[in-house]
């Protein structure tokens, strides 16, 4: 029908009149009716429908779409975590093994210490997303990845980091800080312990409120009378422009041994 189509138009076009075999003629006489006919055979010709798949076909592709590779729960691990910290920072150096493309939680927590910044693979154009329990989640692919992790200590004294993910081998140091939590280079606990080592020589005149550097309030002085009554008196003064004092005795005693 096409092809016959065709002649039709080319003998249109050159302005001729072909005779075939038959008794037949193309030319400008039966253009017109190789059109009309054209037009009733597409008319006529049923139309294509595509077959929308039934239910089941379609739950049985969401569910090859939604299914967890094999690896699962092993698809990534954090092989090796080392930790450096500061006066001022906190930096992290992981490397992380992943065998599919997957999120990993990052170490941090929403009370605690969190990372200001994520460098993976020496960029950082990183997918970070914050899940429903205020982790943050790295997605990486499949393969070796290093990942160094960065955050600011503030100004306090005690911090803990939470690790998601425990490392299989961590290492850990720090100028000024005890740190607690390792053991024969595992995690204990899941976290680890930093705590901020005071020195007398180095004080910045930055008030912490922690308990190692508590602003003393009050000014505690206790006087101990060794006679016939012993007795101790104690004064407690406010160290502020209010002040005030108290006694009280605090034992009686006719006898009273002091032993080494």
């Amino acid at each position: 029908m096409l092809l016959w189509f065709a002649a039709v138009i080319a003998a249109s076009v050159v302005n001729r009149q072909w005779r075939l075999p038959g008794g037949f003629t193309l030319g400008r006489a039966t253009s017109a009716a190789a059109c009309a006919v054209l037009a009733v055979s597409l008319l006529m010709s049923p139309n294509a429908q595509a077959e929308v798949p039934g239910p089941e076909l379609l739950q049985e592709l969401e569910n090859r779409l939604l299914q967890p590779p094999d690896c699962v729960p092993r698809c990534a691990e954090v092989s090796s975590a080392t930790v450096t910290v500061n006066d001022t920072e906190v930096r992290i150096r992981m490397t992380i093994d992943a065998l599919e493309t997957v999120a990993v939680p990052l170490p941090g927590s929403a009370r605690g210490w969190r990372p200001e910044l994520v460098v993976v693979n020496g960029s950082t154009d990183a997918a970070i997303v914050r899940g429903n329990d205020q982790l943050l989640w790295l997605r990486l692919a499949a393969g070796r990845h290093n990942v160094t992790l960065g955050g600011a200590t503030t100004t306090a004294d005690s911090i803990e980091i939470a690790f998601p993910a425990p490392p299989r081998v961590i290492r850990a140091s720090g100028d000024g800080w005890l740190i607690a939590g390792i053991k024969d280079r595992q995690l204990l606990s899941g976290s680890l312990q930093l705590t901020r080592l005071q020195s007398a020589a180095a004080d910045d005149g930055v008030v912490r409120w922690e308990s190692s550097r508590f602003p003393a309030f009050v000014h505690v002085s206790r006087t101990v009378e060794l006679g016939l009554d012993w007795r101790q008196l104690s004064s407690v003064s406010l160290r502020r422009r209010v002040r005030w004092a108290c006694s009280y005795r605090c034992c009686r005693a006719s006898r009273f041994y002091l032993t080494a």
